[in-house]
């Protein structure tokens, strides 16, 4: 037995806190493949996008926790049938992480949906008036991810009140 190693290091990682990161990925892979079950690829590809993006900046146990709470829409939506709710969540994950490039994908995803030009000018107002607003409490610049958070939230709640208006 001697010149054998007892354990095989054949995949360990010997870098501080791996182990976080690498749980990290595994729960957002799950999520969103969760995501996807409950929302559809829509809401799957855009959370997926949002996760990526906090796991590379922030790391991935961070953005399980920004991203985390942006769920709640797509809870709301399940519970109620109401699917307009992907509007605040992806202006929610927009300011969290990369907004042009996601709300980008979302109007892609909008007309993919048929959309009509008169709906999606609304949207198109309301996510500006909103990220705008964000922006002035604290943008996905480097500011801090608790600040972000913040107006991450502040920014789904002014897309809802815009939507009902």
């Amino acid at each position: 037995m001697e010149g054998f190693p007892v354990v095989s290091t054949q995949f360990a990682d010997t870098t501080p806190g791996s182990m976080p990161r690498r749980a990290g990925w595994a729960a957002g892979a799950l999520l969103v493949i969760a995501v996807w079950w409950l929302g559809g690829w829509p809401w799957a590809l855009l959370w997926a996008l949002a996760f990526v993006v906090l796991a590379r900046r922030e790391g991935p146990v961070s953005a399980l926790l920004a991203a985390g709470p942006t769920l709640f829409w797509l809870m709301v939506s399940n519970w109620t049938g109401d699917r307009r709710l992907f509007f605040p969540f992806a202006l929610q994950l927009g300011q969290l992480s990369w907004p042009l490039p996601l709300l980008a994908v979302f109007f892609a995803v909008r007309v993919q949906q048929s959309a009509s030009l008169h709906v999606l000018a609304v949207e198109f107002l309301v996510a500006a008036a909103a990220l705008g607003a964000g922006r002035a409490i604290g943008g996905p610049g480097p500011t801090e991810l608790r600040m972000r958070m913040v107006s991450a939230a502040v920014v789904s709640l002014l897309a809802l009140i815009g939507l009902l208006l």
